[in-house]
């Protein structure tokens, strides 16, 4: 089973991608895969912050509960 990548990993895949559009002899087939990659990949990333904004949130409501409680 292969282990998901981590979001840094996302984006460093998603910049090697742009790199390889920016390149002259790149096919239209090749760029249209890429291309699909890139999509996904941005879908995982923002998906990924999502959550973590979700979580940070979540975190800090907790927080201030405790707080109030003093």
């Amino acid at each position: 089973m292969t282990k998901e990548k981590t979001f840094e990993e996302k984006i460093k895949t998603l910049e090697e991608i742009v790199v390889e559009l920016d390149k002259d002899d790149v096919t239209l087939e090749k760029s249209l895969e890429l291309y699909q990659q890139g999509v996904q990949l941005a879908k995982d990333c923002g998906l990924i912050l999502k959550n973590a904004e979700m979580k940070v949130e979540e975190l800090h409501h907790l927080g201030e509960d405790e707080s109030s409680d003093e």
